[in-house]
This record gives structure tokens, sequence and C-alpha cells, in this order.
């Protein structure tokens, strides 16, 4: 099963210790019935202090922390026009969810950022990252 939704906002953001990408339907996604995606990363790269679990460095959450996972992502394909994610492995709590296609509907600034950031979050896992022009 692949979850599928319509994203109205897109933000990459960055500080001193995450770099991460959110994709959601809107302020109230969750009344709508729409959901949330965020994939993350520590701004440091990878740490020698990570448990085995999380040695990828990449993070993927669904909606809540409880569908969410470390090292289980294994392409993101990013196009102007949508976000395609594939799992290797199941998220926590929902093993039937295979990946995930959001369509973007964002203004140019936010995907430009987005397009410049997610190679930044991939970085370093063993994720690969297809952008199509």
């Amino acid at each position: 099963m692949r979850i599928t939704f319509r994203a109205v906002r897109g933000v990459f953001q960055e500080d001193e210790e995450l770099l991460s990408a959110g994709f959601d339907a809107g302020a109230d996604w969750a009344e709508k019935g729409g959901h949330f995606l965020s994939l993350q990363r520590s701004a440091e790269g990878l740490r020698g202090d990570l448990e085995d679990w999380e040695a990828d460095g990449l993070y993927v959450e669904l909606d809540d922390q409880v569908y969410s996972g470390y090292g289980v992502v294994r392409e993101c394909r990013l196009s102007r026009g949508m976000l395609s994610v594939d799992l290797e492995t199941p998220i926590e709590d929902d093993e039937e969810i295979e990946g995930f296609d959001v369509e973007l509907a964002i203004d140019d600034k936010s995907f430009d950022a987005l397009k410049a950031g997610l190679p930044r979050i991939i970085e370093g896992s063993l994720a690969q990252l297809v952008v199509v022009e």
C-alpha cells in the first residue's frame, strides 16, 4: 500500500541540530483527512554515538512519531509536481506501507528550497535521490 496525498505546503528547514523537509496538506491537514510527511537527519551528519538502528541517519515520519523509522527509505524521486518515497523496510506500527506519493502543489520558492535541501538530508544515508528536471 502506498500513501498518497496532495501537499499545499512544503518546507526545508535547518538549524544547528537538524535538517528537515516537511510536506503537508495545509494548516489543518489532520482534520481534512490529509497527511504530514517529514524527512530528517542530524545537521552533523552521521555521528559515532548513533545506535545501530539509527546508523543510516535518515529519519522518516508520517503524521506522528508512532509511524516513523530510521534507515527505511530506499529511494526518493523529486520532480516539480511530485515527491515519491519508496521504503526498503516498513515504518514502525504500519508494515503495510510501501511508500508515499505526494503531489506537490507548492509555490516555486518552497520547491526551490526543497530541491536544494533534500540532497543534503539524503546525503550519507543508504537512500538514493533522483531529481527529475
